[in-house]
């Protein structure tokens, strides 16, 4: 069997996917019932080039991730006082999105019960009361709230915690 460092084979719990480095493409091949006399069905999955140019990755990473955008290493190279102006923007950044979080899916449940059970004076009641739970951190990802990149930082620009120019930032 040759070996091939361009292709890598994993198994997933639906299927197996291969993976062309070379082609920057995947392969899914879904697992059959042993009965079956069909080919497997090939699905390719292009790559998604990244939304950011460098810096502003970078910048973003910083104010979403704060250190853990960091090495161990340039943690400790990094001066006490930009560490610790990270952690505080950081910090300011984690209480909005986690409010906002709540308020999405908040919605997004208010939205469901009200469809389930539209004359429902109960879900009516629960449909008005709005807040913000501080104490409460909301585990959903942002993909799960439909979020991507673009969105999460023009939120943050429109709370100040992303500089204005964020979107016209270049590598030049």
């Amino acid at each position: 069997m040759r070996i091939n460092p361009n292709k890598t084979v994993s198994a997933q719990a639906d299927g197996i996917i291969i993976s062309f480095r070379e082609s920057n493409k995947y392969q899914f091949m879904a697992y059959q019932d042993g009965h079956a006399e069909q080919k497997p069905v090939k699905k390719y999955q292009q790559i998604t080039k990244p939304v950011f140019n460098r810096i502003q990755q970078k910048i973003y990473a910083e104010t979403v991730y704060g250190l853990n955008a960091y090495t161990h290493k340039q943690i400790v190279a990094m001066p006490k006082l930009k560490r610790q102006m990270i952690i505080s923007k950081h910090s300011k950044v984690q209480q909005v999105l986690n409010q906002w979080k709540q308020e999405l899916a908040a919605a997004k449940v208010d939205s469901l019960l009200s469809f389930l059970f539209p004359k429902s004076k109960i879900t009516k009641v629960f449909g008005q009361v709005k807040g913000y739970e501080r104490e409460m951190m909301d585990r959903h990802s942002f993909k799960e709230l439909g979020l991507d990149q673009q969105t999460i930082a023009k939120k943050l620009m429109g709370e100040k915690l992303l500089q204005q120019d964020f979107f016209t930032l270049s590598i030049n």
